[in-house]
């Protein structure tokens, strides 16, 4: 199953980078971005969302947010997160139903035979949990559009 625009977002459960239990749904405040990530500590993924973290003062004026997911451990997100001082909360979906219910999966990463990770994705969710905006990479060494992301918030 993939969400597309048009669609509510489902109730799914995550774990943070400090290991709390958290429903996505509850999570939405006013529009928000779903930045799905492959991979914590790979080059692409950093890059994304240290520019994610850059535009958050952007994203405060048109009263948004950002919640970053990927299939790292909560342990690896910590971590990451720190190094990285991304004060957006990065989650983790490490049994992949996330990924599965968004239709955001990434199959063989790096030539690994079996490997799942989530696809490079962006969501967009307004206020009402509504999806409006999704982008999904052609291959995970590219990045979304962040002009185009931020005249879609715009809009």
């Amino acid at each position: 199953m993939t969400l597309k625009v048009g669609d509510k977002l489902p109730s799914i459960y995550l774990y943070n980078s400090n290991k709390e239990r958290k429903n996505l749904e509850d999570m939405i405040k006013g529009k928000t971005i779903i930045a799905f990530l492959p991979g914590a500590y790979t080059d692409v993924c950093t890059e994304e969302i240290c520019k994610l973290e850059s535009h958050l003062a952007d994203l405060e004026q048109l009263q948004s947010n950002v919640i970053g997911i990927t299939t790292d451990s909560p342990y690896v997100l910590h971590e990451w997160g720190s190094i990285n001082q991304i004060t957006f909360p990065l989650m983790s979906d490490f049994d992949k139903t996330c990924i599965q219910k968004f239709g955001s999966e990434f199959r063989n990463l790096g030539g690994l035979e079996g490997y799942i990770c989530a696809n490079r994705s962006i969501y967009i969710v307004d206020s009402k949990k509504t999806i409006t905006y999704v982008w999904h990479a052609p291959n995970p060494g590219v990045q979304p559009n962040y002009e185009d992301i931020i005249e879609h918030l715009n809009s």
